[in-house]
């Protein structure tokens, strides 16, 4: 086996959560390997596909979806959910044409290039009489199988991460304006006197569940503190001094109003143990 191969394996593996997904991943690799078998290449390329919809199904819970305004379930007694479902969960959530709408955002064609790209690697699962390949022509047929493995969850985390770049764009200064006027009472209780100097906002993290979005927020407040009066600073019994305090805020916004989010001060902790010790 090539190094280019064990070097695209070592990268899938790294992207598997579970016990099972990497078992998948071996076994996949397993039937490769069965020189004497005829149909390896085939049997690789099938245990690759099911494991593709098994990290799908992860991804894109069947609870998840049937959740989302945008699932139209059939008129079966039970739900089912299609591939395209699960890939278009896997990076929207349950984002509606509206939220696209609202947002300005573009939905590309990305969910039907990469079923595309399943539908390209299940060609190999076929079973053909002229099934007699050279080791070179397995080896190429199973690097462009695991290329195509790979692509598949690459092009999610991509287009996942585009889309969350967009919302912090479109959301920084609403989160920065409302932070400003919600933290002053948790500051408040510290001193007599406190001037926010500053609220940096280290990390936003954007959860797409069914109905909502969940926004994360962890930052640091900067403030001036001061202890006494004005002429207490004066007189020298009182002080004035610089603090920060590290903060974190969990927000949602509604997938039909998405510019409209929903701030609750109980959801918002500042870390006031440093200023304790």
């Amino acid at each position: 086996m090539n190094d280019e191969i064990l070097a695209l394996k070592q990268n899938i593996l790294s992207t598997l959560e579970s016990d099972v997904e990497k078992w998948l991943l071996e076994k996949a690799f397993f039937n490769l390997q069965e020189q004497n078998n005829e149909i390896r290449l085939n049997n690789f390329a099938y245990v690759l596909r099911e494991l593709i919809d098994k990290v799908l199904k992860r991804l894109a819970p069947d609870n998840k979806i049937k959740d989302c305004a945008w699932y139209a379930p059939t008129r079966d007694t039970r739900p089912k959910f299609t591939r395209k479902d699960r890939i278009y969960f896997s990076i929207y959530g349950g984002l509606t044409d509206n939220t696209f709408e609202e947002l300005d955002l573009i939905e590309l064609d990305t969910v039907t290039n990469i079923n595309k790209i399943i539908h390209d690697l299940s060609k190999l699962t076929h079973i053909k009489e002229q099934n007699k390949n050279s080791k070179s022509d397995i080896e190429s047929c199973a690097l462009s199988a695991l290329q195509n493995f790979y692509s598949v969850f690459s092009t999610l985390k991509i287009v996942h991460l585009q889309l969350v770049e967009h919302l912090k764009d479109s959301f920084y200064l609403d989160i920065l304006n409302d932070l400003m006027s919600e933290v002053v009472d948790d500051i408040d209780i510290y001193a007599t006197h406190h001037y926010i100097d500053d609220i940096c906002i280290d990390t936003l993290e954007f959860d797409f569940e069914p109905c909502n979005i969940v926004i994360r927020i962890y930052g640091e407040i900067s403030a001036e503190m001061q202890i006494g009066s004005n002429l207490d600073v004066r007189r020298g019994d009182g002080s004035t001094f610089n603090h920060s305090f590290p903060f974190e805020w969990k927000c949602l916004s509604d997938y039909d109003s998405p510019g409209d989010i929903e701030l609750s001060r109980e959801n918002l902790y500042v870390d006031d143990s440093s200023w304790r010790k």
